[in-house]
């Protein structure tokens, strides 16, 4: 990505989040994910995202994702950090049709959240549980990434399943994600997350 135009957009995603801060890469496509959809495995389900993660050799530079810092009430940092990207993409559901999406994915050690923000900038709500599925792409292959639980509070999706994403982010150049939500209605959401920096970002925060 051209270095002048990534800084422009970190400027903009920067005065349109509130809590916390994030970098968009401007990538569009309105294709649904194809391949053969793998269900997760049990034996994949036993590993824990951190120690995957640990076992992975560092390259490269920060790319484009970010450690960020919790704040206590004073605003002040609490020593805890997370990781955070950003990126454009696309839905559709009733009323429209391929439409704007600005997806901002916080990642801690051991857990993944989705901030979804119609039109680049109103976030989602969710009523239904077990209303949200996750799918992601990557090389071809689909993997099921089950159900998403929302958090009313934050507007964030957190995914039930860190592992499979964490291992196709360090494996892909770029891994797509695919989340539908049938709540009153059916809206799907389609991304890219970049690979770029992940693990360099990851073992900054959490492992050194």
């Amino acid at each position: 990505m051209n270095k002048l135009l990534f800084c422009l957009i970190l400027s903009i995603v920067l005065v349109s989040c509130t809590s916390t801060s994030y970098i968009e890469n401007p990538y569009l496509y309105p294709e649904i994910p194809t391949g053969l959809k793998i269900p997760v495995s049990s034996d994949e389900l036993k590993h824990v995202a951190s120690d995957y993660m640990k076992t992975v050799e560092v390259t490269g530079d920060e790319g484009l994702w970010r450690v960020g810092d919790y704040v206590d009430n004073f605003k002040l940092p609490t020593g805890k950090h997370y990781i955070y990207t950003a990126n454009t993409g696309v839905f559709t559901n009733s009323a429209t049709n391929g439409s704007d999406l600005l997806v901002q994915v916080l990642c801690n050690e051991n857990d993944v959240e989705i901030n979804l923000l119609e039109y680049g900038s109103y976030p989602i709500s969710v009523i239904e549980d077990n209303s949200i599925n996750v799918m992601i792409n990557a090389n071809g292959k689909t993997i099921d990434l089950g159900f998403g639980k929302f958090n009313e509070s934050t507007k964030r999706i957190k995914l039930n399943k860190v592992y499979p994403l964490f291992k196709a982010l360090v494996e892909n150049e770029v891994v797509k994600m695919y989340i539908e939500i049938n709540d009153y209605g059916v809206s799907t959401y389609l991304f890219d997350i970049y690979s770029a920096g992940f693990e360099y970002n990851y073992h900054k925060a959490f492992l050194e």
